[in-house]
């Protein structure tokens, strides 16, 4: 018996052992995730002007854009970079993406037209800095923290900082990826009556977002 005994003493010293590494991993896993934090919070603090605000949401729309994402990677590696290999480089800096926009939306709100327009004379730079939010929002595939963010985009729709069509198009594929498929219509029909349309499949209440608006 004495073997046995001997045998389970190891077994049970080693299980000690494995488990305080685990939590010990955990420790410095949490650990780490907390100081990744601290330092988007600091970043989006010192955002004290339009034109960082700007500048930010601008390198957000690199950082979680797949075009502007090639274009970095073969000015980086060359023409004919394997893309395949550097896929999980982009899903990396997706998810940064998305941290540091949720940390900027709790922060300051939706970007304004004082941000949109400040210091800029590209017109297709204002155009990123409009979509950057639904595009980095979408990209999570988490169609509850987009349902989420309804109101934030609504009073932006509303104030004229995010375009009805892009609007619509955040709606229709939370449509498709809650109800199934998108909203239809026969014959043609307008943003205003797509965005309707999408405004009762997907149950949202726009009387309580108007009286929210008048707070």
């Amino acid at each position: 018996m004495r073997p046995i005994h001997n045998l389970l003493l190891l077994l049970l010293f080693s299980l000690h052992f494995f488990l305080l590494g685990c939590k010990e991993e955990s420790h410095n896993s949490q650990s780490s995730l907390s100081s990744s934090d601290e330092v988007i919070r600091a970043e989006i603090k010192a955002l004290t002007t339009d034109s960082l605000k700007k500048d930010f949401i601008d390198k957000l729309w690199v950082e979680s854009n797949y075009g502007d994402f090639i274009d970095t990677m073969k000015i980086k590696y060359g023409e004919n970079v394997d893309l395949g290999d550097k896929m999980e480089l982009y899903r990396e800096a997706n998810k940064k993406a998305q941290e540091k926009l949720a940390v900027y939306l709790k922060e300051y709100g939706f970007p304004d037209s004082s941000v949109v327009y400040a210091y800029d004379t590209e017109p297709y730079r204002w155009h990123k800095t409009r979509y950057v939010v639904t595009s980095v929002l979408g990209a999570t595939g988490d169609f509850d923290l987009m349902m989420d963010y309804i109101p934030m985009l609504y009073k932006a729709y509303k104030k004229g900082d995010l375009p009805e069509g892009r609007f619509a198009d955040f709606l229709q594929r939370i449509h498709q990826g809650t109800v199934g498929g998108r909203v239809e219509f026969d014959g043609p029909f307008t943003t205003q009556e797509e965005l309707l349309g999408l405004f009762q499949g997907l149950d949202i209440n726009t009387d309580a977002l108007d009286v929210q608006l008048m707070e």
